[in-house]
């Protein structure tokens, strides 16, 4: 909101459509993880629990910020 960008100026940063941001904002369903990277990037922050004190904790966080999954 502080920088007054519409669902569709979001969208095209995040790299989906108006819908899937609509439906972030009313947890109607979470991002992929393949877009965790670029949300993390927009906000400038990790918006996301993950405990830097442990190992599990440091493969998580680095996980999301690269979008990466068991399955890559």
């Amino acid at each position: 909101m502080d920088l007054k960008l519409l669902q569709k100026d979001v969208a095209k940063i995040c790299g989906v459509t108006e819908d899937c941001i609509t439906n972030w904002e009313k947890n109607r369903n979470t991002p992929q993880i393949q877009f965790f990277p670029r949300i993390i990037d927009f906000l400038g922050y990790m918006p996301f629990e993950v405990d830097l004190t442990t190992l599990s904790g440091k493969l998580k966080a680095h996980s999301y910020i690269n979008g990466l999954s068991q399955n890559n």
